[in-house]
């Protein structure tokens, strides 16, 4: 994971390779990417398998992987498989990433020519750059680095949610450092004329877009005690994919219901 900036068509997967097995066919080393758009996980985006580079610099052996061909200012899920050549065909080796909780799916987003768009994408890189972390321990309730979300500002066995949020967008977002609960970042949006109802969701959304969740379901804001951000409205499942701080004491990308379609 990285925050540099991707391409308005697509990006690079950098995939590490833990298994011996895989490492064993690093010569003859074949990738078969599955992409699917965070707008319609029900639809597959064609990948042609390719032959992969194995570098092999003396620490983790790993591959580069150019997808292209994409839409601009539009959040990506990635798996990857690895394959073989022998004498009687194609070979799988390794399990298929993401598949398993351990294995994480890669999520990034493409770039834009817009500058507002372009400002969303680095938000949501740097969100999941920080997302990576917490899958290898480094953040949240392991946090071998920061111990729960005192990374984003908040203080040990604190709830991160908002802190988390306003950490990621910071550097984007002009006055929101400091608004530390979900009221003060309501009131942010609501002064800036930026906020709308969940009906509107589908429409109106955009990458990065704050969200003010109440866990316990009521809709009220006086009910609203969790901060997340929106990712993408998906047309397959009717639900809509989040980037949340502090949902079980880590950083996590999830899907919740609106409501409604």
């Amino acid at each position: 994971y990285s925050t540099n900036p991707t391409r308005n068509d697509g990006f690079d997967v950098k995939v590490y390779i833990n298994d011996s097995n895989t490492r064993n066919h690093k010569n003859n080393l074949y990738a078969q990417l599955t992409i699917q758009s965070l707008t319609n996980t029900g639809k597959t985006i064609p990948f042609e398998r390719q032959k992969v580079n194995v570098v092999d610099d003396g620490k983790l052996p790993y591959v580069k992987i150019s997808v292209n061909n994409l839409s601009p200012a539009t959040v990506y899920k990635v798996s990857v498989q690895f394959s073989y050549k022998d004498g009687t065909g194609d070979k799988k080796v390794g399990a298929e990433s993401g598949l398993e909780k351990k294995d994480y799916p890669y999520y990034t987003t493409t770039w834009s020519n817009d500058p507002v768009e372009r400002a969303r994408s680095a938000i949501l890189l740097r969100g999941f750059k920080e997302y990576n972390a917490s899958n290898l321990g480094r953040v949240g309730y392991r946090g071998t680095d920061k111990i729960d979300g005192t990374k984003y500002g908040a203080n040990k066995e604190e709830q991160w949610c908002s802190e988390f949020y306003v950490w990621v967008t910071q550097d984007n977002l002009k006055e929101i450092k400091g608004r530390t609960n979900v009221r003060r970042l309501l009131d942010y949006f609501q002064d800036h004329k930026s906020t709308y109802d969940r009906s509107r969701i589908r429409d109106r959304a955009k990458r990065g877009d704050y969200i003010a969740v109440a866990t316990g379901g009521d809709e009220g804001d006086d009910k609203k005690d969790h901060s997340a951000m929106f990712l993408a409205y998906d047309e397959s499942t009717k639900m809509i994919w989040t980037l949340e701080g502090n949902w079980g004491n880590e950083v996590v990308i999830t899907q919740r219901d609106t409501g409604g379609d």
